[in-house]
């Protein structure tokens, strides 16, 4: 009977292993600040539509100003890892990130 239980056991992980191994993982977001410019890498096993939001704030004329980037103004489109936004602006001094990546992401419609 305990021979059963383990057979069980084991037929049991690996098919959660198996089916483990089916799905996709979920959209991944990277920020990084380059200089003055603050950028959004993503990595996707398949493809998505993504509607990106990342908290900075950077010093303009003596303060530190807090924002927030909406990249893009549209959903995108990922499917590997690449940079999908950035934000570039001779007025940007010092960018720091201020938070995560917000992503509201869904697969494409079929057309």
């Amino acid at each position: 009977m305990d021979e059963c239980r383990t057979l069980k056991a084991i037929l049991c992980a690996l098919a959660v292993f198996t089916m483990g191994a089916n799905f996709a993982r979920a959209a991944e977001f990277t920020p990084v600040i380059e200089g003055a410019t603050v950028k959004i890498y993503s990595s996707s096993d398949e493809v998505l539509e993504c509607y990106l939001v990342l908290p900075f704030s950077y010093w303009y004329k003596g303060q530190r100003h807090h924002t927030e980037t909406h990249c893009p103004d549209k959903i995108i489109a990922i499917s590997e890892k690449s940079e999908v936004c950035y934000v570039e602006d001779v007025q940007i001094v010092n960018p720091k990130i201020e938070g995560p990546v917000q992503a509201d992401c869904h697969k494409p419609a079929q057309e």
